[in-house]
C-alpha cells in the first residue's frame, strides 16, 4: 500500500485511519459478499473528463531536434464522461459524453443530479440484466433525495404544514428547533436512483469513502486516457479527441474487464482480513 512501519519521528503526526471509514468499508465488504453469493451481478460505474490536449507523460526525442511533440502551452477544453462495466464488458449503450462548461477546476462540479438522473433512467436502466446491484460512490449528485427540502430555511408555519401533510405527529408547544428536528428525522432521504433501480428488481451499493481502488472502471480510465494520449498530434481537432475516446472504449474487452474483477476481488479480501486482525489486536 505503499507505507512502511516504523518509529514516529519527534514532532510529527502519524497517517492514522479514521473509525467510521474502516467501519464503513467493513459493512460494504460484507454487504458486497452476501450479494455475490445472492446471484447478483456487480455493476461499477464512475464519471471522468479528458482534455483537448491530453497526452502521455513521456515522448521520443531527436538528438539534433529534441522533443518529436510540440505541446500546446495549455489542456484546452474538456469533455467529461460516464460509463458502467459488468464483469463480462462494458455495458452496451451506457457510455455518455458531454463537452465541460469550464475546462478548470474540479471536474466533478460538471455533472449534477439532472445530468445523473437522465443517464441513469435512459442509458443504465434500460441495459442492465437481471438482478444487478450498482456500486457507486457517495457523491452528493448521486444521492438526492425525491423530496429536495431544507428544514433549517423553512418558516415555522412551512414546518407545521409539512408535518401536518405527512401525518407527522407534532404539538403546538413545540418551538421551532424542535419542528426542525422532527421534520429532517421525517424526511425520505432514499436516493431517487435507489428507487429507480428497486422498480426494476436491482439494488445500489455505496462505496466506503476514499476508496476509488475498489472500483475496477477507474482501471479503465487509465487505459482509454493511455490510448487517447498516444493519439495527440499538433492541430489535432477536439471533436476527433471525442472519437478516440469513442474508439478506445470499443476496445475495451471482457477478458480486461474479468481481470480487474479478480483484481478488486483480492483486494476486499485483503481489507477484510486486515480489519478483522486490526480488530483484535485493538481489543
Amino acid at each position: 500500500m505503499g507505507f512502511s512501519y516504523s518509529r514516529t519521528r519527534k514532532k510529527t503526526r502519524s497517517l492514522r485511519e479514521k473509525l467510521y471509514v474502516r467501519q464503513q468499508r467493513h459493512s460494504y465488504l460484507y454487504n458486497i459478499r452476501n450479494l455475490r453469493n445472492l446471484g447478483y451481478k456487480l455493476v461499477y460505474l464512475d464519471e471522468s473528463f479528458l482534455h483537448h490536449y491530453h497526452g502521455l507523460q513521456f515522448s521520443w526525442f531527436s538528438e539534433t531536434e529534441g522533443d518529436y511533440l510540440e505541446r500546446p502551452a495549455g489542456k484546452g477544453r474538456r469533455w467529461c464522461f460516464i460509463h458502467a462495466m459488468l464483469q463480462t464488458g462494458l455495458i452496451a449503450n451506457a457510455l455518455y459524453i458531454f463537452e465541460a462548461k469550464n475546462s478548470t477546476g474540479d471536474y466533478h462540479n460538471m455533472f449534477n443530479a439532472q445530468h445523473f438522473q437522465e443517464w441513469w433512467m435512459n442509458q443504465l436502466m434500460p441495459n442492465l440484466p437481471d438482478k444487478s446491484v450498482v456500486v457507486i460512490d457517495r457523491a452528493t449528485f448521486h444521492l438526492v433525495p425525491e423530496e429536495q427540502i431544507i428544514p433549517a430555511a423553512m418558516k415555522k408555519i412551512e414546518l407545521q404544514t409539512w408535518l401536518t401533510q405527512k401525518q407527522v405527529p407534532w404539538e403546538e408547544h413545540w418551538l421551532k428547533p424542535q419542528l426542525i428536528e422532527q421534520v429532517d428525522a421525517s424526511i425520505d432521504k432514499t436516493p431517487i436512483v435507489q428507487k429507480l433501480a428497486e422498480q426494476k428488481g436491482h439494488k445500489i451499493l455505496l462505496l466506503p469513502v476514499h476508496h476509488p481502488e475498489l472500483n475496477p472502471i477507474e482501471t479503465i480510465w487509465a487505459i482509454v486516457k493511455n490510448e487517447c494520449g498516444k493519439l495527440l498530434r499538433q492541430g489535432i481537432k477536439f471533436k476527433e479527441v471525442r472519437q478516440h475516446l469513442e474508439i478506445a472504449f470499443s476496445h475495451i474487452t471482457s477478458e480486461t474487464c474479468q481481470g480487474l474483477y479478480d483484481k478488486i476481488q483480492t483486494k476486499e479480501d485483503e481489507y477484510w482480513l486486515a480489519d478483522v486482525e486490526l480488530d483484535s489486536i485493538e481489543e
